[in-house]
């Protein structure tokens, strides 16, 4: 494999933060000309760090929300085939993965109400068949954290920057037509995408497609542009950890949300709403940098803690924003 280097980490570091930023700004911030820049960031799409760039949405102003299955299995090698694969057709997931631990499969799926959760659910179930031994339902009753793999590439000596596209905090659900449903599948496949690009893939004209892509970002429809990276080729292995907690208080509350908001190689997590805990997805070195930073978030929060399980990212098998089933949904209304 080939060396990543400092300069090839702070255009990491850029494109996990804006991955919309033009070239010669990068070039600008990294202190390389456009051309090598460019060639670097199609090295580091050719060798597999860079998977893709997403297009952060809010798919609560939508009228969606959002809930994760975990999935334990027995199954054999082809069944294990066929239920990840329907669960990445699915229209209305939005992210797989399989790991190694208490669960076999975790997946997030949009919906509108705990009739399409109870829907989905027993679609799954129904794919699964016997190889299904248990299941396990989680949505967020309110966040830790969720931000960029940007601290993943390490100390690049370059400073974070704003990457919130919205120009207003939007209240209410936006009322989206399919033009702005175009806008938004064409920009979940690639957030990185030119503009001309996006005409030829939706048929519409430029200013239009231009005009859309700005108000749905001032709407605060798109949150943010990243860089979905792989990062065992930068070293590091994903966790996902569920903890149970007791006797929580809105001390520990408010102190589990400072935490998490300055843990660097955490992504996601939230407090759970149907259950007294909470889940996370740690970056570490291996599994000696994870203990160490575990025994430091179970002694910090000993009082509340009641468990903690460890379980180790094996695959991301989907990941995306604004799944086909929302789309379609929006189109639909007209």
């Amino acid at each position: 494999m080939e060396k990543i280097d400092l300069k090839d980490r702070k255009i990491l570091y850029i494109l996990a933060q804006n991955s919309r930023l033009p070239t010669n700004r990068i070039a600008k911030l990294v202190g390389l000309s456009k051309d090598a820049v460019l060639y670097r960031i199609r090295r580091l799409e050719k060798m597999g760090v860079i998977c893709k760039y997403f297009t952060r949405m809010n798919i609560d102003s939508m009228g969606y929300t959002s809930f994760q299955l975990t999935l334990s299995l027995s199954p054999k090698k082809e069944d294990m085939e066929k239920i990840i694969g329907h669960i990445q057709k699915h229209p209305f997931c939005m992210n797989a993965f399989t790991m190694l631990g208490r669960w076999d499969v975790l997946a997030e799926f949009a919906v509108k109400n705990e009739e399409d959760v109870y829907r989905i659910v027993s679609e799954i179930s129904g794919v699964c068949g016997a190889a299904l031994n248990d299941l396990e339902v989680k949505s967020c009753a309110f966040l830790y954290k969720k931000t960029n793999l940007m601290d993943v590439v390490g100390d690049t000596g370059l400073q974070p920057f704003s990457t919130r596209r919205s120009t207003v905090v939007h209240k209410g659900l936006a009322k989206l037509d399919a033009k702005d449903a175009a806008v938004l599948r064409s920009l979940d496949g690639n957030g990185r995408k030119r503009i001309v690009d996006i005409v030829k893939e939706t048929g519409l004209e430029r200013d239009v497609v231009a005009y859309r892509k700005r108000n749905l970002e001032g709407l605060g429809v798109i949150e943010s542009y990243g860089v979905d990276m792989n990062v065992s080729l930068l070293g590091f292995r994903s966790y996902y950890i569920e903890f149970g907690l007791k006797n929580i208080t809105p001390e520990y509350e408010a102190k589990l949300k400072a935490y998490f908001a300055t843990q660097k190689g955490v992504t996601y997590g939230f407090h759970a709403a149907n259950s007294l805990g909470g889940v996370a997805f740690f970056t570490a070195r291996g599994p000696t940098e994870l203990h160490e930073r575990l025994l430091e978030f179970r002694n910090n929060f000993l009082p509340v803690m009641r468990s903690l399980e460890v379980m180790t990212v094996l695959k991301e098998h989907k990941f995306e924003f604004f799944p086909e089933g929302i789309a379609k949904g929006i189109v639909g209304k007209e």
